[in-house]
């Protein structure tokens, strides 16, 4: 048997060097190049990490939260802890609502899956890392503090409204 440099070198040096050129320039131009091809535009990845949960309340100034615990089930960090007052059971809002922004990792698992849409994720607030000591948040700050319309809350169309003004 002869061995043949077509068999074993099937593509001649010309040929193998195209093909070396053409992906050396395409991994060039696609990392260096451009700088937006496959990366956010500047300010989307911080707007993102901005956003942070809220509790909404109805037009009468309730809490939308019935206690139903199916955002504490479906939370794949377990950042979120939903308990009803004392000796009630579970369609009345939540005793105590615990939210821990460090873990979260803003899956919108818990906005999706409420029933109620009592849960949901607004682009304001601080950022980790920030003057704050103690970053577990309750029931009155998720829901009431000043910056939610004067501490009276966010109804579901102001978060619609909040969210198509910062386009998230």
């Amino acid at each position: 048997m002869i061995l043949d440099r077509e068999t074993y070198f099937p593509n001649p040096l010309l040929t193998r060097i195209k093909i070396f050129t053409t992906q050396f320039l395409y991994i060039l131009f696609r990392f260096l190049g451009r700088p937006n091809w496959g990366r956010l535009k500047s300010g989307t990845k911080l707007a993102l990490e901005k956003n942070d949960l809220v509790l909404t309340v109805t037009n009468e100034g309730s809490l939308r939260c019935t206690s139903c615990n199916l955002c504490v089930q479906a939370c794949p960090t377990q950042c979120l802890q939903v308990s009803p007052p004392p000796g009630k059971a579970a369609p009345h809002p939540p005793g105590l609502f615990h939210f821990e922004p460090l873990k979260c990792i803003t899956c919108n698992l818990c906005e999706d899956i409420c029933p109620e849409g009592a849960i949901a994720f607004v682009p304001i607030g601080q950022m980790a890392g920030s003057w704050e000591d103690d970053w577990a948040r309750d029931l009155h700050y998720l829901a009431f503090r000043s910056e939610l319309n004067d501490g009276k809350g966010l109804t579901v169309e102001d978060v619609l409204k909040l969210r198509k003004d910062s386009k998230i």
